[in-house]
């Protein structure tokens, strides 16, 4: 992930988090890992594998109370697009 692309992934997750649609975020270059709500679940979703384009298009629709659910969902969304645009 270049450090362009980095600071959006970051600018989107801070924002998400000063609206409260997640409370905690943690990302490195293989993993993003999500706190949704006080008490909620911590979803843990590899990236190593989108592109940062692709990534930032998941981070950008509202993640639900099922995290790793919600992103397994527009990750295999995302994999349709790509063969059907190939």
């Amino acid at each position: 992930m270049d450090l362009f692309t980095k600071a959006s992934v970051e600018s989107i997750l801070q924002s998400k988090r000063d609206s409260n649609e997640i409370s905690a975020y943690f990302i490195n270059d293989i993993e993003l890992h999500i706190k949704v709500g006080r008490r909620g679940k911590v979803g843990k979703i590899d990236i190593s594998n989108l592109s940062g384009k692709e990534l930032i298009s998941v981070l950008y629709s509202k993640i639900s109370k099922d995290v790793e659910e919600h992103f397994k969902r527009e990750i295999r969304n995302i994999k349709i697009r790509r063969i059907i645009n190939d």
